[in-house]
């Protein structure tokens, strides 16, 4: 297995690296990148900060870690944001959100406003 480094910082647009501090999101995404419709899956390991490529990367090419997540972004995440999986994500988000808000004591009512379909 390849081991592809330090994937945050860096050349790394913002909000796809703020997506990849989110362990809900995360898990989500990973999900997504095994499923068996993928020749090369990546895998994030968010405790180790390295992803993980299956099978390895010919030694030949060479891998750069801002051209690895351009190409993530573009071939795998715009597909994922279009499926049911990641509709659940965001249910998932928006249900940690509210469960979040009443441990809290917060008002209920301002959390199901901000609630959007």
């Amino acid at each position: 297995t390849f081991v592809y480094g330090v994937f945050l910082g860096g050349q790394c647009d913002k909000a796809l690296a703020d997506l990849f501090k989110d362990d809900v999101f995360v898990d989500f995404f990973n999900t997504f990148l095994n499923l068996p419709v993928f020749g090369q899956t990546p895998l994030c390991v968010l405790s180790e900060n390295k992803w993980y490529l299956c099978p390895e990367i010919p030694r030949i090419q060479d891998v750069r870690r801002g051209g690895f997540l351009v190409w993530l972004s573009v071939h795998r995440l715009t597909h994922f944001k279009q499926t049911e999986l990641y509709n659940y994500y965001s249910l998932c988000k928006e249900f940690l959100q509210f469960s979040s808000c009443e441990a809290k004591g917060q008002d209920l009512n301002t959390s199901i406003s901000n609630f959007s379909v």
